[in-house]
């Protein structure tokens, strides 16, 4: 984990008012957040920026290609948690796109 990701987190643990905090994304009785209701959160957070057709794959897919552009195809299936690089490439395959300067 990296020194600025572990400071986010421990300020992020910080400002909940319980001390004894396990879960980083807690409900609002400090207990981890379940599938369903990280499910209703997403699909509350859409209809009210009115946003659709995305998912929270995308975002995933995403994170992973900014990290295959950075550091490579192993960096990015490291931070995917994949077994192999298969699984990895089925998230970025389309995603990557060739960055150009604009003519001005």
């Amino acid at each position: 984990m990296s020194v600025p990701l572990r400071e986010v987190i421990d300020k992020a643990k910080g400002a909940r008012k319980t001390r004894n905090l396990i879960y980083l994304f807690t409900n609002t009785h400090g207990q981890r957040i379940t599938e369903t209701g990280f499910n209703s959160a997403w699909r509350r957070l859409r209809k009210k920026t009115g946003i659709t057709g995305i998912t929270f794959h995308d975002i995933r897919a995403k994170a992973l290609t900014d990290a295959k552009d950075k550091g490579g195809i192993d960096y990015a299936q490291a931070l995917g948690g994949h077994a192999n690089q298969s699984m990895t490439e089925r998230y970025i395959k389309g995603k990557s796109v060739e960055k150009i300067e604009p003519l001005m």
